[in-house]
């Protein structure tokens, strides 16, 4: 452990953990280095071979170590000056983070459409200001994992406020349906795991269930998906268009919204995105076919439409998990087999 006292500031540090976390230190810290590097180096030659009298006076000795002093004691206030610049940066912009989260909540629990659209108004320019402030935070982070960190929760905040808009709304045109209020409520939270991810990113922090928050939905996406492979069956002499296919319907846009930000996401690449869509297309129409088949009761035909549902599931499942650039498919992963 080092202590370094400098006027006031009193700093202990332990060499060994030492750990540069943004790309602004790091620029600043390599002329300093390679000037100390350059010192060590030049004093640990050893004796020289030249001619006595012919080596450099002390006085240039002397200048050239005050010299590489004075360029350290820059170097290093300027450290310290732009250390407390990004400090006081962050702070500001994890405190904006909290503000938001506030501005979120107001969203979800308008009581009127007026009070709804009032709220949507005055969060949307906050979260774009935010999704500036995080943009420029997330080039200079260092570590590429908090970067993906940070992209991910980006992208599920710009995506989910608009939609947490959407779904609030049809709450309050139908406040007897429940399938809304739990869409409402999934989003809602999609956007809180999406602030904290922000929040962790920016200080170059996880916490232990990082990747719960870097996923913003993935474990809700994963166990929707998982759930809906045992609804789809039915038995056939009782089924009910009205009481069966609002509901299936709506779960399986619930799962092809989820999918659709997971392939909007910045760090999911462009044939995986593509895949996706295909794949959310090809299971929208099994389960048409399939409430077809209900509809007419013909009990042989049924059982191949639901093993076409199923396999089309499958493979929406497996092109989700396989998008292994994206922080959100780490979580989605785990839960698809835990």
């Amino acid at each position: 452990m080092t202590a370094v006292h400098t006027g006031n500031i009193n700093f202990k540090w332990d060499p060994k953990s030492l750990e540069i976390r943004t790309l602004a230190v790091e620029r600043l810290l390599e002329p300093l280095v390679t000037q100390v590097t350059t010192l060590v180096n030049t004093n640990s030659k050893g004796p020289s071979n030249k001619k006595r009298g012919r080596s450099k006076k002390a006085h240039v000795l002397a200048a050239s170590v005050e010299q590489a002093t004075e360029n350290f004691l820059e170097k290093g206030d300027k450290i310290a000056k732009e250390s407390q610049f990004l400090k006081e940066e962050l702070v500001a912009a994890v405190e904006d983070v909290r503000k938001q989260e506030d501005g979120i909540l107001k969203l979800r629990n308008a009581g009127t459409e007026q009070d709804l659209g009032i709220q949507y108004k005055a969060l949307k320019p906050e979260v774009d200001k935010l999704n500036i402030m995080a943009a420029k935070r997330q080039q200079e982070l260092k570590d590429v994992g908090h970067r993906d960190q940070m992209a991910a929760a980006r992208g599920i905040l710009q995506k989910n406020v608009p939609i947490l808009y959407t779904a609030s709304q049809a709450c309050l045109q139908h406040p007897d349906v429940a399938a809304y209020k739990a869409n409402r409520d999934l989003i809602y939270k999609q956007l809180q795991q999406a602030v904290t991810g922000i929040s962790n990113a920016a200080q170059a922090t996880a916490s232990d269930d990082a990747s719960q928050h870097q996923g913003g939905g993935g474990g809700e996406l994963a166990y929707a998906l998982n759930n809906f492979d045992k609804q789809i069956i039915v038995d056939p002499l009782s089924f009910s268009e009205e009481r069966f296919r609002p509901s299936l319907e709506e779960r399986l846009e619930s799962i092809i919204s989820g999918a659709a930000l997971m392939a909007d996401s910045s760090c999911t690449r462009d044939d995986r995105r593509e895949r996706i869509v295909a794949e959310c297309n090809a299971v929208r129409q099994a389960l048409q076919d399939l409430l077809s088949e209900y509809m007419g009761n013909i009990n042989m035909f049924v059982c191949m439409y639901v093993y076409t549902t199923l396999f089309s599931m499958k493979h929406l499942k497996v092109t989700c998990r396989n998008c292994i650039s994206s922080p959100l498919s780490t979580y989605f992963s785990v839960c698809l087999h835990g």
